[in-house]
């Protein structure tokens, strides 16, 4: 499965990276994702970040993740 990710904020910091492509066939879910994400990005466990898919956020990481999803990975807003 291929993955595009972007990632916005300090969680782009955090991994050096604003976007990658992934290809796995271990990622089923967004949790899967995230543990993966983790595993690769071990900083990225210190922060707080939602995961939009194809630009809506996911409330369930139970979702099922498709091939050629745009995942989006979030750092809290700020509001003002």
């Amino acid at each position: 499965m291929n993955i595009s990710i972007n990632y916005f904020g300090m969680i782009a910091e955090s991994t050096g990276k604003s976007s990658e492509k992934i290809e796995t066939a271990e990622i089923r879910t967004v949790n899967d994702l995230r543990k993966e994400l983790v595993n690769r990005y071990p900083n990225l466990s210190t922060y707080e970040f939602k995961i939009a898919i194809d630009a809506n956020l996911v409330e369930d990481e139970n979702e099922k993740l498709k091939p050629g999803a745009l995942v989006a990975l979030l750092p809290p807003f700020a509001g003002g």
